[in-house]
């Protein structure tokens, strides 16, 4: 049901957009907005799919926020004169098994400015991680849970 939705909330952008006469991401995503609430008033909280587009939209925020973060971090980093940064690679033990989630949470740490995925270890438990400040492996594992893993699961369950 949750995927009939989402196709049914893109299909009703994609009208809206047409019938508005203005083919543009601000009006799709307008239209997607609308199709969104027509939809919640149709079928409201009993699907699953209301809380999962509300989940990625508060991931893709906390994500922009974090990035500018670390962007304003590493960048200072930079242009000190006597770095602090102390780089080195920690094992992270993943807690899931889903390999598009495992994708999706490695492409997040590589796209964080300060952090790097190496590798994944066979059985898919742990995720190496080159982080430039790792002079606290136990706060960095615990940052990355909070902040990356933790909302990220909350989408895929």
């Amino acid at each position: 049901m949750n995927s009939n939705l989402f196709l049914a909330n893109i299909l009703l952008s994609l009208i809206w957009a047409f019938i508005s006469g203005t083919l543009s991401f601000a009006n799709i995503l307008l239209g997607f907005i609308i199709g969104y609430c027509i939809l919640f008033i149709i079928y409201g909280k009993e699907a699953n799919y209301f809380k999962k587009i509300v989940r990625i939209f508060l991931f893709a925020f906390r994500f922009i926020g974090l990035l500018f973060l670390s962007n304003i971090e590493v960048a200072i980093e930079v242009l000190r004169i006597r770095p602090k940064a102390a780089p080195g690679i920690i094992a992270y033990p993943l807690h899931s098994i889903n390999p598009l989630e495992i994708t999706l949470f490695a492409n997040f740490i590589s796209l964080t400015p300060g952090t790097l995925s190496v590798e994944i270890s066979e059985d898919n438990k742990i995720l190496y991680i080159h982080a430039l400040f790792a002079n606290n492996p136990e706060k960095l594992k615990k940052d990355i849970e909070t902040q990356l893993e933790k909302p990220l699961n909350e989408i895929f369950n």
